[in-house]
């Protein structure tokens, strides 16, 4: 993560050099190369979600796809959106519903017209990518610490 972060922070900073990024997740940032980044993190994870301990091997179909969703994201998020619904049945209804919500929420974020653009995305959905998947990761562990207190 670190190394697609620095990449995409020193590219974008010599392309303007105004330009400062943080690593951190940007919830509010509508750019659609970083919003096709955060729905690819969350599929990555939901899929992630429903495995057992001899699945943990295997690629998702968001990280299978990455390849083919940069260059065409929004005919291969109609693919990908699709093949995680099966996944999304056999997570828990809380789970279920904060997954549902955080597409939701980044959905929102887009303009119809950049979420239907299907041209190439350039390195900053990686940005959002791993911002995305290092936050679920992080909010993971931490209701896991809270559950050991109790």
């Amino acid at each position: 993560m670190t190394l697609a972060c620095s990449l995409v922070k020193k590219y974008k900073k010599q392309e303007n050099e105004q330009e400062e990024w943080n690593v951190a997740l940007d919830k509010k940032a509508k750019d659609r190369n970083y919003l096709y980044g955060r729905l690819l993190a969350v599929a990555d994870r939901i899929e992630y979600r429903t495995y057992d301990e001899s699945d943990r091997a295997r690629v998702t179909n968001a990280k299978r796809y990455m390849s083919t969703f940069s260059q065409r994201p929004f005919e291969t998020w109609k693919v990908i959106e699709e093949s995680i619904q099966p996944y999304m049945n056999k997570l828990g209804i809380a789970e279920r519903w904060f997954y549902e919500n955080l597409l939701n929420d980044i959905y929102d974020l887009f303009e119809k017209e950049t979420f239907c653009d299907n041209s190439r995305l350039d390195g900053l959905y990686l940005l959002g990518f791993h911002s995305q998947s290092y936050d679920l990761k992080v909010k993971k562990e931490n209701s896991e610490d809270k559950k050991e207190e109790e």
